[in-house]
């Protein structure tokens, strides 16, 4: 490359990488799912990746989060080493959004955390009309960690066999 050419080449190469999306403007994937439970609420599960680091990180990401208007409790999930760890957060969305919640993820520690997706789920309370107010109403979401556990002990009784 002849020495004039240099700084048009660098220049054009400074221009295209200017130009292109950062993580934060990047179309954010949001996945929705509505599930029954006794309970209703609504969570997050932000899917972010930059964290080296349980206390530092996860806490601060939980504290900041926490913060907000809105934003009832957060949890982490978090494993030394994996690409992208787990926020959890109860909101109320009459308040926040996931997009604001992960704004603020990403506006911490000058953008070294990116939410690459997130996992929005909503709780519905079952209205179950049979039976109403007698508390004898079971679904089968609400026995499938007993099965787990029986499952678990079948397996366990035939290795010991």
């Amino acid at each position: 490359m002849t020495p004039k050419l240099f700084p048009l080449f660098a220049g054009a190469l400074l221009l295209v990488l200017a130009c292109q999306p950062k993580a934060a403007e990047q179309e954010l994937q949001v996945n929705r799912k509505e599930v029954n439970a006794a309970e209703e609420k609504t969570v997050a599960c932000l899917n972010i990746q930059g964290m080296t680091c349980e206390a530092g990180c996860g806490g601060k990401i939980q504290k900041e989060l926490r913060a907000m208007a809105g934003v009832k409790d957060t949890r982490l999930n978090f494993a030394e080493g994996r690409e992208v760890n787990i926020v959890e957060v109860d909101f109320d969305p009459a308040q926040v959004n996931e997009k604001q919640l992960a704004d603020k993820v990403h506006s911490l520690m000058d953008g070294m955390y990116a939410v690459k997706s997130i996992d929005l789920i909503n709780y519905t309370g079952s209205h179950s009309s049979s039976g109403a107010g007698s508390g004898s109403e079971m679904n089968a979401y609400d026995l499938s960690p007993l099965v787990r556990v029986i499952d678990m002990l079948r397996m366990v009784s035939k290795l010991v066999d």
